[in-house]
């Protein structure tokens, strides 16, 4: 599954789960467990079109600018993303 992150995380373990909200991320957990494989992509800046509110009709929203030297600003410091040191994390049984 690729989607961004925030949509990758597994609702459970935040105050989504209190609301009785849940996300792609734990949808894909629950239903495929430890054979998962989720890759999250990240947002420097820009626009994204979303809603503040279920059910509401989307905008474009601006996206807040990526915090000091997080991955997201990787690119913007001079460095090559595809070399930041992330190690990716994959499980398996």
């Amino acid at each position: 599954m690729w989607a961004h992150d925030s949509h990758l995380g597994d609702a459970r373990a935040t105050r989504m789960s209190v609301r009785g909200e849940w996300n792609v991320g734990q949808l894909v957990r629950q239903k495929h467990g430890r054979e998962a494989v989720l890759v999250g992509a990240t947002t420097y800046e820009g626009t994204v079109t979303a809603t503040s509110k279920w059910d509401a009709p989307a905008e474009r929203m601006h996206v807040r600018a990526a915090l000091p030297g997080s991955y997201a600003m990787t690119h913007k410091d001079g460095l090559d993303p595809r070399k930041a040191p992330v190690e990716p994390v994959i499980r398996r049984p």
